[in-house]
């Protein structure tokens, strides 16, 4: 099972060229941290510059997917670490 970055989940949810790639990454399934929650949020807010309603429900739609969020730990990030060392 693979970690999943922040950046895929913001292209998912934008209307980037890169927004297909990223929906067929996340179809696959993948592992989420309470961190990327956090930075999803953040990006969609300030960068994106959606609604608090918009980031809100892109969080909801999101959990429906990915229910299991991984604490962000020193387990966690050595756990990330190797996998994308691994690619």
């Amino acid at each position: 099972m693979i970690f999943l970055d922040t950046n895929v989940f913001v292209y998912a949810f934008s209307d980037d060229p890169k927004r297909a790639p990223a929906q067929r990454i996340l179809a696959d399934g993948g592992l989420i941290s309470a961190q990327v929650l956090n930075e999803f949020a953040s990006v969609m807010r300030t960068n994106a510059r959606r609604t608090w309603e918009e980031m809100e429900r892109s969080l909801s739609l999101i959990l429906r997917r990915f229910p299991t969020v991984l604490p962000v730990t020193l387990e966690t990030h050595a756990a990330a670490v190797a996998g994308a060392r691994a690619q």
